[in-house]
């Protein structure tokens, strides 16, 4: 009980030295970097790399810029400006609407602003927009994101599923690469490409779009469809198959 308390004591004044004598990468006096892990740590002065540890009931806290970190364990290399984090990975924004990252693997590079996260991956973007996948990779500068590994965007009750998602998180544009299903109750549509357009609340379903509703169904070049107001727009040809109800 006592080495472990001496542990901890030893790596917390290892790492306020490393802190007072060398500046770290991506960071700056008006932005510090805070670190609380309850399960104490380990300084490798030799690489210059930081290990925290959480315990069974917390885990580790860290804080910079705009964000909130919480994780089972971090690694922090601190000239590379570059973070790592495993199981139970959260990430809340300062910012409103709310943004939320959770996944099992993080690497975050504090310089270029960069993120990739692995396994299990949920972001939420507000109150209506999700996304998942196993692969996220997003470059927050440029606000281009990457999402592999059985993607989905999730809107309201509607859920759209592809092989790959690219687009932009604070504008709300997606292309869904195919194919593609979108699926609504007893709706569903299918295309070789979609484009969801969060601010217009459009689904653009391009390459051989094909919607079927119960026994019905409809073709055209191009498929638009209003989520909010419910509403079905055809470009070019367009044929269309209803049943009669009997």
């Amino acid at each position: 009980m006592k080495s472990s308390f001496l542990k901890k004591i030893l790596f917390f004044t290892v790492v306020s030295i490393i802190l007072l004598i060398s500046p770290v990468a991506g960071s700056s006096s008006g932005n510090p970097i805070e670190f609380l892990a309850p399960g104490g740590g380990e300084a490798d002065l030799e690489r210059d790399i930081l290990k925290y540890y959480s315990t069974k009931k917390e885990l580790i806290r860290m804080t910079w810029q705009d964000f909130v970190l919480n994780a089972v364990y971090l690694e922090y290399y601190r000239h590379q400006g570059l973070i790592k984090g495993k199981q139970q990975v959260k990430i809340v924004w300062q910012q409103t609407p709310v943004r939320m990252l959770t996944c099992r693997e993080l690497i975050y590079q504090q310089v270029q602003n960069r993120l990739t996260a692995r396994q299990n991956v949920v972001l939420k973007y507000g109150e209506e927009l999700l996304l998942k996948g196993d692969l996220l990779k997003w470059d927050r500068r440029s606000d281009q994101v990457e999402l592999r590994g059985s993607p989905v965007i999730a809107y309201q009750d509607w859920l759209v599923r592809g092989s790959q998602i690219n687009g932009e998180i604070e504008a709300g544009i997606f292309e869904i690469e195919g194919p593609v299903v979108a699926e609504r109750n007893e709706m569903k549509i299918t295309a070789g490409r979609v484009r969801y357009h969060a601010p217009e609340k459009l689904l653009y379903c391009q390459e051989q779009p094909v919607l079927v509703k119960g026994r019905n169904q409809l073709t055209a070049v191009e498929i638009i469809y209003d989520l909010q107001q419910k509403k079905i727009i055809t470009k070019g040809p367009t044929r269309s198959l209803i049943v009669e109800k009997e």
